[in-house]
C-alpha cells in the first residue's frame, strides 16, 4: 500500500477507529494508566515506532522500533514512566506513570507513527502536592499536645529560679 492509500484510509478510518478521547484521573503520589490502544484493519509492525507527548510537547516517552529511547526523554518523566512491550504486537501503546504530581495535569497524545495513529488523553490530578506546601510551624509539623504548657511552665520555673537567686545574695 503506497503511502498516499495508507494517509488517506487514515483520513477515513483513523478518526473513528485509531482516534478518540479519553479522561482519567489520579491522585497526588499514586500512578496511572494512560491508554493508547490501536484496533484497526492494519497489523502492527514488530519494530512499531510511537512517542507520548504531554501538553506542553514534553517528551513523555519515545519508542523506536520497538525500544524505548530514554535519552530523549523529559527530565520531568525520568523514572516516573513505563510501557508494556509484550503488548505491543496486540496494539496496546500504553503506558503508566508513576508518583503522580500536582503539574502531571493536562492532555497527552500518543502518537503511532508506523500506524498513523493520534490517541489523546486528558489527565485530571486531584490532592495536593506535599513539596508545593509552604512550610509551617516545626517544618510543617503540628507541635506535639501540651508543649505550650511545657514552654509555658518552664519559662515560669526559670523566672522563679532567677528571682530566688538574687534575692539570696
Amino acid at each position: 500500500m503506497d503511502r498516499l492509500t495508507r494517509f488517506l484510509l487514515f483520513l477515513v478510518y483513523g478518526t473513528t477507529t485509531a482516534s478518540c478521547q479519553g479522561d482519567v484521573t489520579a491522585a497526588v503520589g499514586g500512578s496511572v494508566l494512560l491508554p493508547c490502544v490501536y484496533s484497526g484493519p492494519e497489523p502492527v509492525p514488530e519494530q512499531v515506532t510511537f512517542f507520548w507527548r504531554d501538553g506542553d510537547n514534553g517528551r513523555v516517552m519515545n519508542v523506536v522500533s520497538g525500544k524505548q529511547d530514554v535519552v530523549t526523554q523529559s527530565t520531568a518523566f525520568a523514572g516516573r514512566v513505563s510501557s508494556f512491550p509484550d503488548l505491543y504486537g496486540g496494539g496496546n501503546f500504553s503506558i503508566q506513570l508513576r508518583d503522580v504530581r500536582r503539574s502531571d495535569g493536562g492532555p497527552y497524545e500518543c502518537h503511532v507513527l508506523t500506524l498513523d495513529v493520534l490517541r489523546q488523553v486528558s489527565l485530571t490530578v486531584s490532592g495536593r502536592d506535599e513539596a508545593a506546601e509552604p512550610p509551617g510551624p516545626l517544618d510543617g509539623a503540628a507541635p506535639p499536645a501540651g508543649a505550650s504548657l511545657s514552654i509555658l511552665l518552664l519559662s515560669v520555673l526559670l523566672s522563679f529560679m532567677s528571682s530566688a537567686l538574687t534575692w539570696s545574695r
